[in-house]
């Protein structure tokens, strides 16, 4: 609910994997959410990271946004399908996790190993295509 008004339904699985809508992104907890420019049927180009995405379903006309869960990036190479380098990130350790804020905005989120008390943010990161979560406004 927002406002008052239902926004989505649904098992709570389903509702957090295929939020459709900004605001059902948010209430879940997606942290990063930005404005799209799209490509083509499968591409889009963030406006507020800079990022060029090939996403894995086709881009309906409605959309007007995407979602990245900050635990859903992992390492990568720079040729990786979904890959961006990491220079000028930010690294925050916290008691289960580590934080990394991106240059560009991104945040993304690493679960700390036992008594891990150190990290080292890799150069590239990627997003697998099935995990850019579409949205319409």
């Amino acid at each position: 609910m927002d406002e008052g008004k239902i926004i989505a339904k649904g098992n709570t699985y389903d509702v957090f994997e295929n939020p459709t809508k900004v605001q059902v992104a948010r209430l879940t907890g997606c942290k990063n959410i930005s404005k799209i420019e799209v490509i083509d049927d499968y591409h889009l180009k963030s406006l507020d990271w800079g990022v060029v995405f090939e996403v894995s379903e086709k881009i309906s006309p409605s959309i007007t946004h995407i979602g990245i869960r900050a635990h859903d990036f992992a390492p990568a190479e720079k040729d990786d399908v979904n890959a961006f380098d990491t220079k000028n990130s930010s690294l925050l350790e916290m008691p289960f996790e580590w934080e990394i804020t991106l240059a560009n905005g991104l945040w993304w989120k690493y679960d700390k190993q036992i008594d891990e008390h150190e990290f080292v943010i890799p150069e590239y990161l990627k997003i697998n295509p099935k995990d850019v979560i579409l949205l319409e406004e």
